[in-house]
C-alpha cells in the first residue's frame, strides 16, 4: 500500500542519514588523531629550544662569575691555607723566562767594570787611614747585582741606593756604639730591622743597605773604630762610584728597553700609584661595570686591577 511505501522510504532515509554521519565523524576522528603526532613534535622541539637556550646562559653565567672572580680580587676565588701558599699554589705569577744574550753579556761587563773600577781604587789607595779595606766591602757584591742586572727594578733606582744606604749606615753605627760592647747579637738584630722599617717608611728599600748596617755590627774592629765616617767611606763613596757606573754604561746599550734610571724621586708624579688605574682610566672603579661583563659574555678580557709582576724581559 501507499503509506507502507512511505514509511519504507522514511525509513531508508534515516539509515542513510546515520551512515553518512558516522562517516563524517569517523572523518573527523581520524582528522584528529593525524594531527596529534605533529603537535607533540611541535611540542617537543619548542622545548628542546627551550632547554638549549637556558643551559647556554647557564654557562655564560658561571664563565663571567669565574672571571669575575678572578679579576676582580683573586685572593677571594678560594681560601688559601698555610700549604697552599708554602708551595705557591693558585698563583698566576710564573717564573719571568730566560733573558736574551745581549741582556746577559751587558749585564756582566757592567758590573765587571763596576766593581773592577772600585777594587782598583781600593787596592791602590790607602783607604781610610791605611788600617782596612774599607772601601770595599761585601755588600756592594749585592748592590752590583742590583744595579747592572734588574736596572728596571724599583730596588736598583738611584734614590732607593742613596737613601737606603745612608739610613742603614747610621743606624748600623748608631746601634754599634749603643749596644755592640754589652749586647753584640741585640744590636746586629736592631740595626737591619730598624734599618727595614726606615727604608719602608722613606720609599727606599735597597737589599745592600741592611748588609750594610749589619757590617756595621759586625764588621772588622777597624771598620767599628771608624764610627760615623763609615757612613761615607765606604758607604756613601762606594755607592756613588757604582751608581755612577750605571748611569753611565747601562745607558749605552743598544737595547730599546734598557734605560738607567726608571725614575730618580719615590714621590715624583710618574711613579705616584705606579699599577694603580687612575679614574680616568678605563675600568679604574672597583668591581666590574656593565661593559665588563659584556666583554666576558663575548669572550673578551678585561685590564686586571693590580700591580704587574716584575719580569726580566725588558731589561
Amino acid at each position: 500500500s501507499i503509506p507502507t511505501l512511505l514509511s519504507l522510504a522514511q525509513v531508508s532515509r534515516r539509515s542513510s542519514a546515520l551512515k553518512v554521519g558516522s562517516h563524517g565523524e569517523r572523518a573527523s576522528q581520524e582528522d584528529t588523531l593525524a594531527c596529534i603526532p605533529n603537535r607533540a613534535m611541535r611540542y617537543f622541539k619548542d622545548c628542546q629550544r627551550s632547554l638549549r637556550a637556558g643551559l647556554m646562559l647557564t654557562i655564560q653565567l658561571s664563565v663571567v662569575s669565574q672571571r669575575m672572580a678572578s679579576v676582580v680580587d683573586p685572593t677571594r676565588s678560594k681560601k688559601k691555607t698555610y700549604l697552599d701558599k708554602l708551595l705557591a699554589r693558585q698563583s698566576d705569577i710564573h717564573p719571568p723566562p730566560s733573558p736574551s744574550f745581549h741582556t746577559i753579556l751587558w749585564a756582566g761587563v757592567n758590573s765587571f767594570l763596576g766593581l773592577a773600577i772600585l777594587s782598583s781604587l781600593q787596592y791602590h789607595t790607602d783607604g781610610l787611614g791605611g788600617t782596612d779595606r774599607v772601601l770595599l766591602v761585601g755588600a756592594f757584591g749585592a748592590q752590583a747585582v742590583l744595579l747592572f742586572g734588574v736596572p728596571h727594578a724599583p730596588l736598583a733606582q738611584p734614590w732607593n741606593a742613596i737613601v737606603g744606604s745612608l739610613l742603614s749606615s747610621i743606624i748600623g753605627v748608631a746601634c754599634e756604639k749603643l749596644l755592640g760592647e754589652a749586647h753584640p747579637w741585640l744590636a746586629s738584630a736592631l740595626a737591619v730591622s730598624l734599618s727595614i722599617m726606615a727604608m719602608l717608611v722613606t720609599l727606599s728599600l735597597h737589599p745592600p743597605a741592611g748588609a750594610m748596617a749589619l757590617i756595621a755590627t759586625l764588621g772588622s774592629n777597624a771598620v767599628k773604630e771608624s764610627g760615623f765616617m763609615y757612613v761615607f767611606f765606604p758607604c756613601l763613596l762606594s755607592t756613588s762610584i757604582l751608581l755612577g757606573i750605571a748611569l753611565i754604561f747601562n745607558n749605552l746599550s743598544s737595547l730599546p728597553n734598557r734605560n738607567y734610571p726608571v725614575y730618580w724621586k719615590a714621590w715624583s708624579s710618574s711613579t705616584k700609584g705606579v699599577g694603580r688605574p687612575t679614574a680616568s682610566e678605563p675600568g679604574s672603579q672597583p668591581g666590574l661595570v656593565i661593559g665588563d661583563v659584556e666583554a666576558l659574555a663575548e669572550g673578551g678580557t678585561i685590564e686586571p686591577r693590580r700591580v704587574q709582576p716584575f719580569m726580566l724581559t725588558n731589561v
